[in-house]
């Protein structure tokens, strides 16, 4: 039977993920349109494009923890109306500003904001699921936040060659603080007051070049539009894909039959990327290990809260935090 406070922590943690999602567009979209537009951003040269793209995650590396520490002393709300506000304005920014300098700033800034969305999303995730249900909430959070991603690289890929990457920018900024009001209504716990908690919780236990090509009815399909296609597959079947393993680990036999699974499938198929295949098949095999992926990150995020309850909640999850960012370098 579900209760009055499973909706109420299930509504949360939607709430939380949609508002993530919606931050995501303007970053997503860079990784489609960057390397094929950057002259439009006012870089000098194809390189400044990958440091771009990466500066992001090494900033978050020394901000984590800082991150962390704020989290102690302000509401989970506070935080999370930090990340919108650097996300909304930093998107933003990407219309606003040209040069490498300006925009080494902008995704610094960016990194910072997923540090607070980071740490703050999985706070929440810890503190309002269901002890019973944290692998079916870790997978409706993941599935529903990377739908930004989704977005972000369909759109991204779809507008800029149309319109422009700074009117786009510029959409999905404003889009990102569209999620100020979700915040501002919504009512979550104090930091504060989960720290005085913590003793009653741990006792819970391929390449194309630039030209379009016209197919049927007209429609003008750009080499953005097809990468964004490919790279947006995963965040497709991510809602159901991660609530549904998420809700397997959640079962008598545990997490760690998945995950072992899990691990050697990922690691078998993305060993078969580096075969030449038939293109047909390296697209599935690509798939094979985007899914592959997707569970993998399900359920350690998911063990990752199961271990969280038995310390502190935040200050565990700035460590796994920043253990993610290093493996994403």
């Amino acid at each position: 039977m579900v209760t009055i406070n499973d909706k109420k922590s299930s509504k949360t943690i939607t709430i939380v993920a949609l508002v993530t999602a919606l931050s995501l567009l303007g970053d997503s979209m860079l990784y489609i349109a960057l390397p094929i537009y950057w002259e439009t951003a006012g870089l000098e040269s194809i390189w400044q494009v990958g440091v771009l793209l990466s500066i992001n995650r090494f900033i978050r590396l020394p901000f984590n923890p800082l991150v962390g520490w704020m989290y102690k002393r302000i509401s989970l709300k506070t935080g999370l109306i930090i990340a919108i506000l650097l996300g909304g304005f930093t998107t933003i920014g990407y219309g606003v500003f040209e040069g490498f300098i300006a925009w080494v700033i902008l995704r610094a800034v960016w990194g910072i904001a997923w540090s607070f969305f980071r740490i703050g999303g999985l706070s929440v995730v810890a503190l309002y699921a269901d002890n019973n249900k944290r692998g079916s909430s870790m997978g409706l959070y993941n599935g529903l936040y990377r739908t930004g991603s989704l977005v972000g690289m369909l759109l991204g890929g779809l507008l800029v060659p149309i319109i422009g990457l700074s009117t786009v920018s510029f959409g999905f900024g404003f889009l990102t603080l569209l999620g100020l009001p979700l915040i501002l209504k919504s009512n979550f716990t104090q930091d504060n007051e989960t720290s005085k908690e913590t003793g009653e919780i741990n006792k819970s236990k391929p390449f194309i070049g630039k030209t379009g090509y016209k197919v049927s009815l007209n429609v003008v399909v750009s080499v953005t539009l097809l990468s964004g296609i490919i790279q947006a597959v995963r965040w497709a079947w991510e809602p159901l894909l991660g609530r549904t393993v998420g809700h397997w680990s959640d079962g008598p036999r545990g997490r760690l039959p998945i995950f072992i699974v899990s691990l050697i499938f990922a690691g078998i198929v993305f060993g078969m990327i580096s075969i030449r295949l038939p293109l047909g098949l390296w697209i599935i095999i690509t798939l094979l290990v985007m899914a592959g992926a997707t569970i993998l990150t399900t359920i350690l995020d998911t063990i990752a809260l199961d271990t969280a309850k038995t310390a502190n909640v935040v200050s565990f999850l700035t460590i796994y935090s920043i253990s993610q960012d290093v493996g994403l370098l």
